[in-house]
């Protein structure tokens, strides 16, 4: 089902979608992180039919307002996750054969630009980190998440932390539009609600994800924007090395949306070339205790 989302989407939404060198979709052949997409996208679809069709009163006119907003939300989350899904993380071109076979393993230790573990790579960025799962260097790679089935790097943790906003919207406004209609069933002696009362076990079901979905993804969010705020990521952490933060948190929401702020932040799309206004990256460096040890 995902799978043959990804031609449409790049149809329907340019620039969606990326390509790797080879010329063909992004994708990572994970049977987990395959998994776990498919569910994620399955509870995002079956969310917003049981809210659009059960939970939502399509008797009264200002409901359709409702209506169409959350539908507008639901397609913004599904269009970011297949987005951060199918696009092209920061992976760093593979060497040459030549270029593999002139690594020195016996430098490991002291030359940090070279990857070692799978793909001996020479020409590492000193701000890549290798994926076991992706089987490649990602430039300010952050995690791989087994939901979206992908790193999140530097070219799509923009469509990230769009599906995680998305998605934590979608959960407060679907909670919101379930305890006012309980409500006014309620208020009304349950007069009209008969499609709200058939669907209890599912319209529960929706609340269980909601609230599940909904506190998951909020501290996720959190957690990439603290990264955006020092300019680094949860492995630059934990590996000691410290990079030096954008100028402010605002910049450093440009650098990872593409540009400057406009509606393209809104959507999962690159920014067109002509609007980019990144703030200059500098280079990571080892803290002084480590580089004594090394």
């Amino acid at each position: 089902m995902i799978v043959c989302l990804a031609p449409l989407l790049q149809r329907w939404i340019p620039g969606t979608l990326s390509r790797n060198t080879s010329g063909s979709w992004w994708f990572v052949g994970d049977p987990c992180g395959w998994t776990c997409a498919t569910v994620t996208q399955c509870l995002l679809i079956y969310s917003d039919v049981i809210v659009s069709l059960y939970v939502i009163d399509h008797s009264k006119m200002h409901n359709w307002l409702h209506l169409l907003l959350f539908n507008a939300i639901f397609a913004l989350a599904f269009a970011s996750h297949a987005a951060a899904m199918f696009s092209d993380p920061g992976a760093v071109p593979l060497p040459t054969r030549e270029e593999s076979q002139q690594v020195n393993l016996s430098e490991r230790p002291r030359k940090k630009t070279t990857c070692y573990k799978h793909c001996l790579n020479p020409n590492k960025p000193p701000d890549a980190h290798h994926c076991g799962v992706c089987k490649r260097c990602i430039v300010k790679m952050d995690h791989h998440c087994p939901w979206v089935n992908n790193c999140v790097g530097a070219n799509n943790q923009k469509f990230f932390v769009l599906f995680l906003l998305y998605t934590c919207s979608l959960c407060v406004y679907a909670l919101g539009l379930i305890v006012f209609r309980a409500i006014a069933c309620v208020g009304h002696g349950w007069d009209g609600c008969a499609p709200f009362i058939s669907r209890v076990p599912f319209i529960i079901g929706v609340v269980f994800v909601a609230l599940l979905f909904g506190l998951l993804t909020m501290l996720i969010c959190s957690d990439q924007l603290y990264s955006v705020s020092i300019g680094g990521t949860p492995i630059d952490r934990l590996k000691g090395i410290k990079t030096a933060p954008p100028p402010s948190f605002w910049m450093g929401l440009e650098t990872m949306m593409g540009g400057r702020a406009n509606l393209q932040w809104l959507l999962p799309v690159h920014q067109t070339p002509d609007e980019m206004q990144l703030v200059p990256n500098t280079e990571p460096y080892l803290d002084d205790d480590l580089q004594n040890v090394l």
